[in-house]
């Protein structure tokens, strides 16, 4: 399964397609090798929303994957969407995709999605493309639950 410390691409579709769907948690990582957490997702419904907390980086390495566990997400639950970015120390531009896609998604089923808890150098990256615009913006879960 493992060589040399890295997972093959066939060993990472294995681990991805072997997310947990009980109840209402989901979690899966995105893994460059055995020890490093690229990106950790971890889902949950507070009442009618789905709330899904992002730790790691959200760039090219996992975006195809992250892309598809939040249209998994947000199609099984609802369209009704906080994600916390509290956990997020890095995004890309493949990553900013990913989040249009999430909220277009939304957007179509007449849903909405906000965004809690962006670091600063994640706010800057949102600031300077543009996306504060495109997104309802708060500093805590709790502020985006309320609402």
């Amino acid at each position: 399964m493992v060589t040399d410390g890295f997972l093959t691409a066939i060993d990472l579709l294995h681990f991805l397609s072997f997310c947990v769907f009980e109840k209402s948690l989901t979690l899966f990582h995105l893994f460059l090798n055995e020890n490093l957490i690229m990106l950790e997702v971890t889902s949950y419904n507070k009442g009618p929303v789905l709330v899904a907390t992002l730790t790691g980086r959200v760039d090219s390495s996992g975006s195809k994957e992250l892309e598809s566990q939040l249209l998994i997400l947000i199609d099984a639950n609802q369209a009704d969407v906080v994600l916390d970015c509290s956990g997020i120390a890095y995004i890309s531009s493949a990553g900013l995709r990913i989040f249009l896609m999430a909220a277009k998604k939304t957007k179509s089923l007449n849903g909405r999605i906000r965004l809690s808890g962006l670091q600063e150098p994640v706010q800057d990256v949102f600031e300077i493309s543009g996306f504060t615009k495109l997104f309802e913006i708060f500093p805590t879960i709790e502020e985006a639950l309320a609402s």
